[in-house]
């Protein structure tokens, strides 16, 4: 997989909390394209590792994530976990995690960690990383 890159946090000049990355840097498109659908379809019934093809494909999709990921301090494998789930949800729902519901999101959660774990069988802190980035 090709090396991330740093996210600079952003300094403001007041007290006023701001968030620490610009979502409208980011394209928003709510549906997915043919070839987004179609990679990750391959990725996630092929349970595949990445490949460049599928990053370059799905870089749209990514990068906020990463992007994201970084300012949590999510190690390797959490960022793995927290892009397979998501990854997951936008195969199962169709669409670009941009247009999820706060609905969907409940689901996506869980109303517990134990059932979140159940669910995608991924490491204990990938949920508390999930929740962070939304």
């Amino acid at each position: 997989m090709k090396a991330q890159k740093k996210v600079t946090v952003r300094q403001t000049q007041s007290n006023k909390w701001e968030l620490p990355i610009n979502p409208s840097y980011y394209d928003k498109t709510h549906e997915l394209t043919q070839s987004e659908k179609d990679e990750i379809a391959f990725v996630v019934e092929n349970n595949s590792t990445w490949y460049s093809k599928s990053y370059e494909t799905l870089k749209i999709l990514l990068d906020p994530l990463y992007n994201a990921l970084d300012i949590t301090g999510a190690n390797k494998t959490t960022r793995s976990s927290v892009i397979k789930v998501i990854i997951h949800e936008a195969h199962n729902r169709k669409i670009n995690f941009w247009a999820w519901s706060e609905e969907d999101w409940r689901e996506i959660f869980c109303y517990s960690g134990t059932c979140f774990f159940k669910k995608y069988k991924v490491p204990k802190d990938t949920r508390n990383h999930l929740i962070s980035i939304v």
